[in-house]
């Protein structure tokens, strides 16, 4: 049997950890691991050179942080499968992103791993394979890959990890290819696509009846400033006309996309996001005067991006979106505009089993202070929308201060989530409760300690 895996940006990131990820179903499946944990041994060998060879024992673990997921590493520290990808053979996120490599079971206990360059996949395939009798393919969300979806927005509570994922998904995509935009209330049409703004510049000073510009001595026309008018490109048309322009994929980032008027932002545009099965509008739109004159003039006239003064997608560019089911502001968005889009949720996953909370040398784990907020949430609104997030906070390390737990944290609770009395979280006792002010107040410290102890928040 044999597992065959793209090469992912994490199993490339150095800074990543060590592990190289695994789905539950390959472990379960492949490995045919269900303890929770046992040690393997992989010889390693790259399709570059015959006789580069590597054992390296690993340790299968179960990591209730990650959810489904089950992941290999060494505890004592001695070399992993992601060593022999970085420090032997060198592989790096930009050149290496969508290479392969292939695990070939002999026993249980015993499985051989190959690396393989994209271009050499299929040459080399079935001289690996040859003797086996199945070829084990990764479910969908395995071998997912940047060119599946066109369109998909990942939606979920803050702080679980949207923005994050479609930066991992899109590292080793140049920055040239990738626009960003974010939606907020204000945002329209003309904030999205374009528009004729004012802008300065300066014009030559004439004679009498238009004759001869006025000239300097030095020879120089007099001139004059003066505001003109221009078109002016923004996120989406940017990305339109970068995709028209290449062979290369093309990504177009909208972030909080609920935070604004889809329908006015989006305008006749929505009908572009039917897409065929290559990924090429349906349905081609008229492109308005000025959209048709600016793309004429920077692309041609015979452009496929204005062909026949219409607008289509091609199949080239791809938009990403992300939104917060928490968010206050948001705007309805209809059936008619979901349906043309992918929808993925980003669940919580209790990942930060490191991070520690630290009120002046008092210290308590972040998951479980996640774990029973998020208890509490859910069963006062029955909903996951409020709830906290893996990355509602980043601290860079890994430490939660006072300051951050008061101003950010219990900043959001106070104000979005128990506005109403709802949650028991602001609490000290059954009977005693605290104010956000309180915790600011002198014998504030205090106050916090005692409020994680009532709502049992273990120490670190």
């Amino acid at each position: 049997m044999i597992y065959i895996s793209k090469v992912r940006s994490n199993d490339l990131n150095p800074s990543r950890g060590k592990q190289i990820e695994f789905n539950k179903g390959v472990v379960e499946s492949f490995f045919n691991f269900t303890n929770e944990e046992y040690a393997v041994e992989f010889e390693c060998h790259s399709i570059l050179d015959a006789e580069l060879k590597e054992k390296i024992r690993v340790e299968f673990k179960l990591s209730p942080a990650r959810g489904d997921y089950k992941i290999y590493q060494n505890r004592d520290g001695s070399r992993d499968l992601k060593d022999f990808l970085l420090d032997t053979l060198h592989l790096e996120i930009e050149k290496n992103i969508n290479d392969y490599f292939a695990i070939k079971k002999q026993s249980p206990i015993k499985y051989i791993l190959y690396y393989i360059p994209k271009d050499s996949l299929f040459s080399h395939f079935f001289s690996i394979a040859s003797n086996d009798q199945v070829l084990f393919i990764p479910d969908e969300k395995e071998i997912e890959t940047l060119d599946d979806r066109h369109q998909v927005i990942y939606y979920g509570a803050p702080g679980t990890g949207k923005s994050y994922k479609i930066k991992e998904k899109l590292e080793g995509v140049s920055k040239e290819n990738i626009f960003r935009t974010t939606f907020h209330p204000d945002s329209d049409y003309s904030t999205f696509v374009g528009a004729y703004k004012p802008s300065r510049g300066r014009k030559p000073l004439y004679g009498l009846n238009g004759g001869l510009t006025v000239r300097l001595n030095d020879g120089e026309d007099l001139s004059e400033e003066m505001i003109t008018y221009k078109f002016i490109p923004q996120a989406f048309l940017n990305a339109y006309m970068r995709a028209y322009g290449t062979t290369d994929n093309v990504y177009l980032v909208i972030e909080e996309i609920n935070r604004g008027n889809c329908a006015q932002i989006f305008g006749d545009l929505f009908q572009l996001l039917d897409r065929d099965e290559n990924g090429v509008s349906e349905y081609h739109i008229k492109a308005d005067t000025d959209l048709r004159a600016y793309l004429e003039e920077e692309l041609g006239a015979d452009s496929d991006a204005i062909k026949d003064g219409e607008l289509c997608l091609p199949s080239n560019l791809y938009i990403y979106a992300t939104m917060n089911t928490s968010d206050q502001s948001l705007f309805p968005i209809d059936s008619a505009f979901k349906r043309r889009w992918d929808w993925e949720y980003e669940p919580i996953k209790y990942k930060n089993t490191n991070w520690i909370i630290d009120i002046e040398g008092s210290k308590y784990l972040w998951t479980s202070f996640q774990r029973e907020i998020n208890k509490r949430i859910f069963d006062a609104t029955n909903s996951e929308d409020k709830m906290l997030g893996d990355y509602f906070v980043n601290p860079a390390d890994g430490v939660i201060t006072e300051k951050i737990l008061l101003n950010k944290i219990l900043f959001y609770l106070w104000n979005d989530v128990c506005k109403d009395g709802e949650g028991d979280i602001f609490k000290t006792a059954d009977n005693e409760d605290v104010t956000f002010s309180d915790l600011h107040s002198d014998g504030g410290k205090d106050k916090l300690i005692a409020m994680m102890k009532y709502l049992k928040v273990e120490e670190a």
